[in-house]
């Protein structure tokens, strides 16, 4: 009978750290779930940051770029300033021609 009562001793007490251990195993893996979610969350606003100043990045280059239509408009001012300045010194030198 001794042997009995020892062995279920034995095992109230290993059912005792089983029933810990599983308390402290979903303690931990709330916890890292909780660190996943944080993880995702900020990695998903990080995206959505870069998606922006992209998109901005792109904007901006299409309306100040090089072939975007400010840049084609400043080209043609200055033509234009040029040709009228030309224009004009013709003029002058006319009179004395």
């Amino acid at each position: 009978m001794k042997a009995k009562e020892g062995a279920e001793e034995r095992l109230a007490g290993l059912a005792r750290k089983a029933e810990r251990q599983r308390a402290e195993l979903a303690s931990a893996l709330g916890s890292v779930a909780g660190n996943v979610r944080d993880h995702r969350l900020r990695w998903k606003i990080a995206g959505a940051t870069a998606t922006g100043v992209a998109a901005a990045g792109t904007a901006a280059y299409k309306l100040f770029g090089k072939s975007s239509p400010a840049a084609q408009i400043g080209r043609a001012a200055s033509a234009a300033s040029i040709a009228l300045g030309l224009g004009k010194a013709f003029l002058r030198l006319r009179k004395f021609l």
